[in-house]
């Protein structure tokens, strides 16, 4: 050990040789992974998911009111909260069928620089998160009509849960030509 008496330099730099030979490394900075939010939905008796930034909102299914000469699959315009939002059957839309109304079946409200419209579908099975790597652009095994819209798909112990994308189904003139 050296004296305490002398230059204060070199006891500042015998001091300092000391704490590195002593000191702990500093932890591992860590990879911080965002897990992507999806809205896990079902039309039919497919499980779908909807990136968390593409639905707006989920209403109980409202009161509505029929447009006249619209094609069946549009339900018609709804008051929600003082603004008229129109209401589309997604399941009729997509040609497989009618979402059948009861109290499970929910309308998942879309607003983006095209469209802005509600999407009856049959149920609504909350947030789930999944990370980057669970992401993937093979298509799950189901309906060509469904296949279309879907962006990729999320692969988890159920196997492969589609990413239904609001934007591909907003782009369709097929959804987009409500009138008989």
């Amino acid at each position: 050990m050296t004296a305490q008496t002398g230059n204060p330099l070199t006891i500042l730099k015998d001091i300092e040789k000391r704490c590195l030979a002593s000191a702990i490394g500093l932890p591992l900075q860590a990879e911080i992974k965002r897990p992507l939010l999806a809205l896990a939905f079902r039309i039919g008796e497919t499980s779908l998911a909807a990136p968390l930034g593409e639905v707006k909102e989920i209403l109980t299914y409202p009161e509505i009111s029929r447009v006249p000469k619209a094609k069946e699959w549009v339900k018609g315009i709804a008051n929600i909260r003082g603004n008229l939002l129109p209401i589309m059957d997604l399941q009729g839309c997509l040609g497989r069928g009618k979402v059948a109304i009861n109290k499970h079946c929910r309308v998942l409200v879309i607003n983006n620089e095209i469209v802005s419209a509600g999407l009856v579908v049959d149920e609504v099975f909350g947030l789930r998160y999944f990370m980057e790597e669970q992401e993937t652009k093979e298509l799950p095994d189901i309906d060509e009509s469904i296949k279309q819209y879907l962006s990729g798909s999320f692969r988890d112990e159920n196997g492969l849960l589609g990413i239904f994308s609001v934007s591909h189904l907003t782009e369709s003139p097929d959804f987009m030509q409500v009138a008989v």
